[in-house]
């Protein structure tokens, strides 16, 4: 019999790290921008919702869950898949069964102006909100389905080979915090 540690740590190894999508610095600083431009009754509002805690604090939920079996139905709501020629995202041909990010946005964002919604609910709407709007903040995440969003992508950024969704994922924060 295989252990639960065991299966946790062949995910992991199986799981490529492209899966993280902005990486916990670009979703944090995106998050705490969004709050700087909320008005103070907002934050409070946030504040109490989440418990005390803030945008930033949750702003990686939506990725760190991403292992638990209750919310593999999340997992295509981390991105949209353009059509390959097309100019522009169109959510009826682009987001089949609303299963994308920019529906989930429209979603979560219902839920938190929904009075009959709970608590529960709402706490829960704006983790993945807060999560997802950074998410189409990062271009590769709405992109073309033939690359991956960039992961198939092969570059060479600063003596390391990546990919181009990592580069922007994280590579590129990273280098800007090099002092």
């Amino acid at each position: 019999m295989v252990s639960k540690l065991t299966r946790a740590l062949f995910v992991l190894i199986v799981t490529p790290c492209t899966a993280v999508a902005w990486g916990p610095d670009g979703h944090k600083i995106t998050a705490t921008i969004a709050t700087a431009n909320l008005t103070p009754q907002a934050q409070a509002g946030v504040r109490a919702l989440l418990g005390g805690q803030t945008l930033a604090d949750v702003s990686t939920w939506a990725d760190e869950i991403k292992s638990n079996p209750k919310y593999r139905w999340a997992d295509r709501l981390h991105y949209a898949n353009v059509e390959l020629g097309s100019k522009a995202f169109t959510l009826s041909r682009d987001c089949q069964g609303d299963k994308c990010v920019v529906a989930a946005i429209l979603k979560y964002a219902h839920v938190l102006r929904e009075p009959k919604a709970d608590r529960a609910a709402k706490a829960e709407a704006l983790r993945f909100l807060t999560h997802f709007v950074a998410d189409v903040h990062q271009p590769l995440h709405v992109s073309h389905a033939h690359d991956k969003g960039g992961n198939d992508v092969k570059v060479f950024f600063f003596n390391q080979n990546t990919d181009l969704h990592k580069v922007w994922d994280s590579l590129l924060i990273r280098r800007a915090k090099k002092p």
